[in-house]
């Protein structure tokens, strides 16, 4: 008998399915329960990718140009009879020669208007909605230019009671944090200590050194004289005349 070669041991790991269909070793029922086998590997795998796919899919960010159906669907839309309130986020043509059709947030969700400096956030969706919004509201207005195009209107045609809050300048609203001190009640040191933690400990982290103690029981006691030194001079019980 000649000597067997090892690598004639070393088989393909299918090799089985041939030499079963060429000596016949393989029945009709075998075959049915391999096809079936095979077949469930196959769908097992297409899952697999299928899972995959989609697992990957929004990896670079899934953002578009909403579709016609996807705006109606997202009620911004006016509805019939109703011209729509709100929060101005934008505009909508159905075709290129049809009219603007603006859409509007009024549900109780934030909103988020993102895009660059001078790209026409304020002109474009601030502004709008501070000139339809009869509601109140409170704005954050760093450069002033929503104040000077707004609150004429606000108070002429909304019926608001407009004020401007800007503490570097004497003019406009003011707002005195000591005036809310209750002198000569059983709650004064208690609004007084108030007050320092805010100036001692803005960040809400906890009186954490001696210093950062030690001046927040100087500013209590400072608060505490001031209001009382202007309680005697002026004969006023609190920062305002009574």
């Amino acid at each position: 008998m000649p000597p067997i070669d090892q690598y004639d041991l070393i088989h393909w790991p299918f090799q089985w399915i041939d030499w079963g269909a060429r000596y016949g070793l393989l029945n009709e029922g075998f075959s049915v329960w391999a096809s079936g086998s095979i077949l469930l590997l196959g769908l097992y795998a297409v899952l697999l990718m299928r899972k995959h796919s989609n697992a990957i899919e929004g990896l670079h960010g899934s953002a578009h140009w909403a579709t016609p159906k996807e705006v109606r669907a997202s009620g911004l839309l006016p509805t019939r009879g109703n011209t729509g309130g709100g929060v101005y986020v934008g505009g909508w043509k159905e075709t290129r020669s049809g009219p603007v059709r603006y859409l509007r947030h009024n549900g109780p969700e934030h909103v988020l208007a993102f895009a660059p400096t001078r790209s026409g956030k304020g002109v474009g969706l601030v502004l709008p909605t501070l000139l339809s919004w009869r509601e109140s509201a409170i704005v954050y207005d760093i450069k002033g230019e929503n104040w000077a195009l707004t609150a004429g209107w606000r108070q002429r045609e909304a019926g608001n009671k407009v004020l401007k809050f800007d503490p570097t300048s004497p003019e406009g609203a003011a707002f005195n944090p000591l005036a809310e001190i209750r002198i000569g009640a059983a709650q004064e040191v208690s609004d007084a200590q108030n007050i320092a933690t805010m100036l001692v400990d803005p960040d809400g982290k906890g009186l954490a050194d001696h210093w950062a103690k030690t001046s927040y029981a100087l500013l209590t006691g400072a608060i505490l004289h001031c209001c009382y030194a202007i309680r005697a001079e002026e004969d006023r019980t609190r920062f305002w005349n009574s």
